[in-house]
């Protein structure tokens, strides 16, 4: 690393605590795929899900980028689009060696979905900060980041909770159709044995009645 590439300890110690804070809320976001697995999969909840996810990732890569200083932007710009043009791959390197404008492009698609997010939960809307400082700027998406997560759980929650109980009122008219047919049954039956009772009076009588000898 360049000397002038080097990052004081203050820095790295927001560094480190910045992703993990970043990777503990994309943790509970993995948790909720795997949990709520039926929910995610209706159309709504899928798109939701993908969207937090490109602003997971957006905020981690962007962490690790939040050191740029007065670098133009410009010239920084004018370096990634030669380095993709001239070695077609872009990776972490070339992220950092352009951070002026790498650290830009993420935090404004984290920011771009977000504002999308905000249509469904006003809560999550990204209205700040004024401050033109990289790490301020990112600190308050992932605080955004992590609300928006927070209230996907609520609604997955609900989700689950509202086919349960649509599962529940199937399950007790099942339940009520049966015991309307079985009641049927038992009345069908019970005037099926009046009429034999009937019958096997009539039969009785018949037999018991003495028939007149014939002289």
């Amino acid at each position: 690393m360049a000397i002038d590439d080097q990052l004081d300890i203050e820095h790295l110690t927001w560094l480190v605590e910045s992703r993990a804070k970043n990777q503990k809320a994309s943790l509970k976001l993995l948790s909720l795929f795997r949990s709520y697995s039926t929910e995610i999969k209706s159309s709504r909840p899928a798109l939701i899900a993908q969207k937090l996810v490109a602003v997971a990732f957006s905020l981690w890569r962007a962490a690790f980028l939040a050191d740029k200083k007065n670098q133009d932007g410009l010239e920084h710009a004018d370096i990634f689009l030669e380095k993709m043009i001239v070695d077609n791959a872009i990776n972490y390197p070339q992220d950092r060696t352009a951070r002026a404008w790498s650290f830009s492009y993420y935090i404004s698609n984290a920011r771009h979905h977000l504002k999308q997010l905000a249509e469904t939960w006003p809560s999550v809307k990204p209205i700040g900060p004024t401050s033109r400082n990289p790490r301020a700027r990112w600190s308050y998406l992932q605080q955004v980041f992590e609300i928006a997560v927070n209230q996907f759980e609520s609604d997955l929650k609900a989700i689950r909770a509202r086919n349960e109980a649509k599962s529940a009122a199937k399950e007790r008219a099942k339940a009520d159709t049966k015991a309307e047919v079985s009641d049927d049954v038992v009345a069908e039956n019970a005037s099926e044995g009046a009429v034999a009772d009937i019958s096997d009076s009539l039969d009785a009588d018949i037999i018991s009645k003495p028939q007149n000898s014939q002289s």
